[in-house]
């Protein structure tokens, strides 16, 4: 029987997991390992990514370049643009919770312009999605991987000594490893279940009249703009009638748009 190192490392395609108290904290350590790696630059998706990607970017000293994004997904020749040796990119791999990235552009322009690509997965853990330098993700409240509690690195190389040493207080609670394995067990029923609803909220949505955002791609999160406060009202009011969260948009985080994000993800 697979430990949860051993999932993970399945999971991620990569040979060394560190387990970490929160989703955040691997975020942080991704980002000292690409500055101690010589990347002075970080790129970010120009919405659609999470809050402390700049936070921790600023805090290191490292200089933010925003990508600009179709609703959050990369472009490939902004990508291609802007990447380069000195640069890493921290990309949210599931834009907003609601579309999943081309990780195999992704991947093939950072390669070419040798620029460090940490991929974060939190929204979609799977091994498919599994590309990048470093692989992140949290496990909290309302993830698919839904402990509430924790985060992981996944890289294939040994990560410095003295930074090792410098997070070993933020390393994860082994108490809670057994559950982490319970969790990442029923990871595909969840998903399933998450990605079924996703579908059926997209198809209603599209027969009232709304515009999906990337109705075609995988997500969790279901996403419509709105033109006028008639159109709010009624998304608002589907949202209230199916007992479904929303935030309203525009929020970097989500989109830069008038819209309702329907927060599939915390069912």
């Amino acid at each position: 029987m697979l430990s949860s190192i051993g999932l993970l490392k399945r999971l991620t395609d990569k040979n060394n997991i560190i387990l970490l108290d929160r989703g955040n904290t691997a975020i942080k350590l991704a980002l000292e390992i690409a500055r101690l790696a010589g990347k002075k630059n970080v790129l970010l998706q120009d919405q659609g990514g999470w809050l402390t990607y700049k936070q921790f970017s600023k805090k290191l000293k490292m200089k933010i370049v925003y990508l600009k994004t179709d609703y959050g997904l990369v472009l490939k020749d902004d990508l291609m643009k802007k990447s380069s040796s000195d640069a890493v990119l921290l990309v949210n791999y599931l834009a907003g919770y609601h579309a999943e990235q081309n990780i195999g552009m992704i991947q093939n322009a950072c390669s070419a312009n040798e620029c460090m690509l940490i991929n974060d997965v939190t929204g979609m853990p799977v091994k498919d999605a599994s590309v990048g330098d470093i692989i992140i993700a949290s496990f909290g409240k309302a993830k698919p991987i839904n402990l509430g509690y924790g985060g992981m690195l996944a890289a294939n190389f040994e990560i410095d000594d003295d930074l090792t040493k410098k997070y070993e207080a933020k390393r994860f609670n082994d108490a809670w490893l057994e559950e982490l394995s319970v969790k990442l067990k029923g990871l595909n029923r969840r998903l399933k279940f998450l990605l079924s609803i996703n579908k059926k909220i997209k198809k209603e949505l599209v027969e009232l009249g709304f515009e999906v955002l990337h109705p075609n791609h995988r997500g969790l999160n279901v996403i419509a703009l709105f033109k006028n406060a008639v159109e709010r009202e009624k998304l608002i009011k589907y949202c209230e009638m199916n007992n479904y969260e929303f935030v309203e948009c525009p929020k970097q985080i989500k989109v830069l748009a008038n819209a309702i994000s329907i927060e599939v993800k915390r069912l």
